[in-house]
């Protein structure tokens, strides 16, 4: 399996209700599934500030969408 560090970005443009194209949300709608199906492989800093930043900057409130399933998918909420 291949390891990524994924940008709060990549989340957050899979909702589809960003400013971005069309093929951007669904590219990154994509790349975010692999993780949740175990296909990749999430890599983060050691003193966790990504953590910090999905946790501030993904709102898991609403209905279910890529940016939260991802929080769900590292157990984070």
């Amino acid at each position: 399996m291949v390891e990524f560090i994924v940008d709060t970005n990549v989340p957050l443009i899979a909702r589809g209700t960003s400013h971005m194209s069309l093929e951007c949300e669904e590219n990154c709608a994509t790349f975010i599934e692999r993780f949740l199906r175990g296909r990749q492989i999430l890599v983060i800093d050691e003193d966790y500030f990504i953590l910090e930043e999905y946790l501030r900057e993904i709102k898991t409130t609403g209905p279910p969408d890529y940016a939260n399933l991802f929080l769900k998918w590292m157990s984070l909420v």
